[in-house]
């Protein structure tokens, strides 16, 4: 049984963990690799079966110039030696417009075929990222409860899609982020982590959008601040690296500016 997964999305509450399941994700990487295998088997045979067709009428067509040339050797009469070239021209022509044409065909198929196979195991391959990416996206909100990423509106979708082309599988077969010309992102710990990819992300006036600001407040009265209490404008605040962030927002309370 063969099961097609191209445009799977996961339901809501679906654990995240079941869609990392390394063998999950074997599984969803080598499925477009054996669709593929099988278009490529019947396509074989049928190449070959019409290619044996073709060498069977070409040596149709051997044998038809061999007792041509031979009569002619011979001086055979003009009226055997025209019925051989009338059956020679008949036999090239069917040739011409049977097996060829049957060969060009099957081609011209395998070759569809094969660009569809990359197709379908180009957007699984995608489907397997937008997993993984969704996963980072609820590691990120963990990590900046007082920045999170809005909810609904398609905000979480759209940092998705712009996140793609940034992460690549490696040898190893685990994902990495890399920059536009090949270099790995680093964090603190070595390969950055999907949360701080994402924490990056905040800065940038093309997803900045996506995030919720920190929230003001710790007014008490007209005496302002309680004792001991700490503050920081949304402007500072946006300016301190993802680490930073993460333990400032947990002590901290903003104000405009």
């Amino acid at each position: 049984m063969k099961f097609d997964l191209s445009g799977f999305t996961a339901p809501e509450g679906f654990p995240a963990e079941a869609l990392e399941n390394p063998e999950l994700l074997a599984y969803i990487s080598d499925i477009g690799d054996k669709q593929l295998a099988v278009h490529t088997s019947d396509h074989a045979e049928k190449m070959e079966s019409a290619t044996t067709a073709k060498a069977i009428a070409e040596q149709k067509i051997d044998d038809i110039q061999v007792k041509l040339n031979t009569a002619i050797a011979a001086g055979t009469g003009d009226a055997d030696i025209d019925k051989l070239r009338s059956q020679l021209a008949k036999q090239k022509e069917e040739s011409a417009l049977e097996y060829r044409g049957q060969i060009d065909a099957i081609k011209a198929e395998n070759d569809t075929l094969k660009k569809d196979g990359e197709t379908t195991k180009q957007r699984l391959e995608q489907t397997e990222l937008k997993h993984f990416l969704s996963s980072g996206l609820s590691e990120y909100n963990e990590k900046y409860p007082a920045v999170d990423i809005r909810a609904g509106g398609g905000a979480g979708d759209f940092l998705i899609e712009k996140s793609l082309a940034s992460w690549k599988k490696s040898e190893s077969g685990k994902y990495k982020a890399y920059h536009d010309d090949g270099t790995p992102m680093t964090g603190a710990e070595g390969p950055i982590t999907r949360a701080d990819f994402f924490a990056a992300l905040r800065d940038k006036a093309e997803t900045s959008f996506c995030y919720n600001q920190p929230s003001g407040g710790g007014a008490t009265g007209g005496s302002g601040g309680g004792a001991g209490e700490k503050t920081m404008t949304r402007s500072a605040f946006s300016k301190l690296p993802p680490a930073k962030q993460s333990e400032v927002a947990k002590t901290h309370t903003f104000t405009d500016g």
